[in-house]
């Protein structure tokens, strides 16, 4: 496992991603690069130190051991202690962006990467723009409260397209009522559809990260693949990322059933029943599918309210936010009672003309 920080060309000290800029940035010199420059400037000057976890005895390390790996940090040396999926993260006493090459290496590199597009004063903004425009939050939950950390990280995701044959079965009933004269009439049509056809579908996305981050990841979609690059390491530096815990093997059975609700969905919105469908039979006669591994860049925030811990994660393309707010019960209470006593006064007094 080689441990790999990119440098300045001009000063030697560590390179970070700004999204703003879209560029590679000293904090040390000032200087800003482009990708290309930070390529011919650490090519083969990139630091690397051959790291492996240490060997633990007793049950409780052997745990620690599966579940953290322990690396130098190539600026000061310091031990560098990261979850096993982590591929990218910092040194917490020199603070050196350090990415862990060997995570991304073989079947763990990705084959595309988004980079981030909000910094993380945009983030914060957002979020606290997201903050004030809910009713029921409680007032000071902004000023009493405190950012625990906001992270920059990389998460992996899957990018699905597919292309579906299948055919479809359907039946449905009409009825139609009339009188004439003394009668009421009633007639009942059934009515047999048939269906088959191709269908494309591009661009499903699914989080390949199987922690509690992973509800988080879902509702933060979607993100614009069009803007993505091929993934090189450099665009790490500066964030966390974390590498794919899920393969397509576990993954397939969500994706399969997101195609065939699809498919089912273009099937059915393809019938002209003219009443209530009663029943649907559909088969997927032949599926292929495409994959790509993906990183997605998310700003990952951790705010403490009362002694409470609240996560969020803001898409870094976007800025489509998620997460839970805690709300003021006072507030809520005032508003239903309102709420009620308006009902109630309209009924007394539509009530009382319609005596």
């Amino acid at each position: 496992m080689a441990v790999v920080s990119y440098k300045c060309p001009n000063c030697d000290g560590p390179l970070v991603f700004r999204p703003r800029e879209n560029d590679f940035y000293c904090d040390f010199c000032q200087s800003r690069f482009n990708k290309s420059e930070v390529e011919a400037g650490n090519s083969g000057a990139a630091e690397t130190v051959s790291a492996a976890p240490k060997t633990q005895i007793t049950e409780d390390a052997e745990l620690f051991e599966k579940e953290a790996v322990t690396y130098s940090c190539p600026s000061c040396g310091a031990e560098i202690i990261t979850a096993e999926s982590t591929a990218a993260t910092q040194c917490y006493y020199c603070h050196n962006p350090v990415i862990l090459s060997g995570k991304l290496s073989r079947e763990f590199r990705p084959d595309r990467l988004i980079p981030f597009a909000i910094s993380k004063d945009e983030a914060i903004k957002r979020f606290k723009d997201f903050c004030a425009k809910k009713r029921m939050l409680p007032k000071e939950f902004l000023t009493e409260g405190t950012f625990e950390s906001v992270t920059g990280v990389y998460y992996p995701y899957y990018i699905v397209d597919a292309k579906i044959f299948g055919q479809a079965t359907a039946k449905s009933k009409t009825t139609r009522t009339w009188i004439a004269g003394n009668f009421q009439y009633t007639e009942i049509s059934d009515y047999r559809h048939e269906r088959k056809g191709d269908l494309d579908v591009e661009g499903i996305a699914v989080s390949a990260y199987k922690d509690g981050d992973r509800n988080l990841l879902k509702y933060v979609c979607p993100f614009d693949e069009s803007k993505s690059v091929d993934f090189a390491m450099m665009y790490l530096s500066g964030f966390q990322a974390e590498k794919r815990q899920l393969g397509k093997a576990d993954l397939y059975g969500e994706i399969e059933k997101k195609l065939r609700d699809i498919a089912e969905n273009q099937f059915k919105g393809s019938i002209n029943a003219g009443g209530a469908i009663t029943s649907f039979e559909m088969k997927i006669n032949d599926l292929k599918d495409h994959w790509e591994y993906f990183l997605f860049p998310l700003w990952v925030m951790t705010y403490n309210y009362r002694g409470k811990l609240y996560r969020y994660a803001i898409n870094g393309q976007t800025g489509k936010l998620y997460g839970e707010l805690p709300v003021d019960k006072l507030k809520l209470f005032t508003t239903a009672a309102v709420s009620a006593l308006a009902v109630l006064a309209a009924i007394l007094i539509y009530g009382g003309f319609a005596a």
